[in-house]
């Protein structure tokens, strides 16, 4: 169960193993689903590396195993936590308060049904969102009446240091070259 692979934020080659999943059940889907491929049973690893504490999955998803998942027309539907989403919201904010106090503007990449931008935009921010799934972006157009938009923040053509505030939640671990994104994303 040796992890060969360098990591993505600070390039350490110690890993350390926290869980094995062998199989991924999504009910919108209605079957087991097994990363990175649907046509193996290929065992998936959540591991840490032991220098920068990342955590990620190995082998890493594709980009196009993702976009799959995101673009399912249940995916995040299925759940039913909106209560639990909206409190997770307002901790969210306690926290970025104690570093920035005024609300300004605010990019929620992988905003899903807008639910913590919905409770941004109540606190004062101008919330604008993205995200792959074009279900949720419905939702929270239609929900809660929020700026968002549909596909990748790197190709939306946001201008810089438009954003005051960008927010990235259960967005990182899904990325191939975070450092890479994140270099870019402090642009907008």
């Amino acid at each position: 169960e040796g992890v060969q692979q360098r990591c993505v934020l600070c390039g350490a080659t110690a890993f350390g193993v926290k869980h094995v999943f062998k199989h991924f059940y999504i009910p919108s889907m209605g079957h087991w689903w097994s990363l990175p491929s649907d046509e193996k049973c290929s065992p998936v690893y959540l591991i840490e590396c032991q220098q920068c504490q990342l955590l990620s999955l190995y082998p890493q998803p594709s980009r196009q195993m993702i976009e799959k998942l995101h673009n399912d027309p249940h995916y995040g539907f299925d759940r039913g936590d909106e209560v639990g989403s909206i409190l997770f919201a307002h901790d969210a904010l306690h926290s970025i308060y104690k570093v920035r106090r005024l609300p300004g503007e605010l990019l929620d990449i992988g905003c899903s049904k807008g639910m913590f931008m919905a409770v941004a935009r109540q606190a004062g921010w101008n919330a604008t969102g993205v995200d792959f799934n074009p279900e949720a972006i419905s939702f929270a157009r239609d929900v809660w009446g929020l700026n968002v938009h549909l596909g990748n923040a790197e190709d939306m053509g946001f201008g810089d240091k438009q954003f005051d505030l960008i927010t990235l939640w259960d967005v990182i671990e899904h990325l191939p070259d975070p450092l890479r994104f994140l270099k870019k994303v402090r642009t907008l």
